[in-house]
């Protein structure tokens, strides 16, 4: 290298460590905006998958609670244990949370109700949440 050559990197050497933290911090931010654009722009997509996961579940959710009540299908074999299995956390929490009402001499389970209820208000929530993203990444 010539000796301009030599001045001038070592010129840009000191400006450079002097403006470091600015540079890095003006990288990063650049950065964070396109993260957050890209973000932004899949977002509807990303609602769009949730939502189609939850209304496959719903119907899963919805079969078993049927098929509980049929008498004749056992919920422990082979075609109708995979709805058993997929169900039961969410059966299960619901249980937990929600007591058993007692009326008389009956006891009256509602955890299946407000496990639908719960299941149809998420998917509104959701539907709501994607016209919003939309808003906003066209805005």
């Amino acid at each position: 290298m010539t000796f301009i050559e030599n001045k001038i990197k070592s010129i840009l050497i000191l400006y450079f460590k002097h403006r470091k933290k600015y540079i890095y911090n003006m990288i990063i931010n650049i950065i964070i905006k396109m993260l957050k654009n890209y973000i932004l722009s899949i977002l509807p997509d990303l609602i769009t998958i949730c939502i189609i996961l939850l209304r496959f579940y719903k119907l899963l959710y919805y079969t078993k609670i049927i098929l509980d009540q049929v008498p004749m299908v056992s919920l422990y074999k082979w075609p109708f244990s995979f709805l058993r299995i997929i169900c039961r956390p969410y059966t299960r929490l619901l249980k937990r949370l929600l007591p058993k009402i007692k009326i008389g001499e009956t006891i009256l389970d509602i955890s299946n109700i407000v496990g639908v209820e719960i299941l149809n208000k998420l998917s509104k929530v959701l539907l709501s949440l994607r016209i919003l993203s939309i808003y906003y990444v066209k805005n």
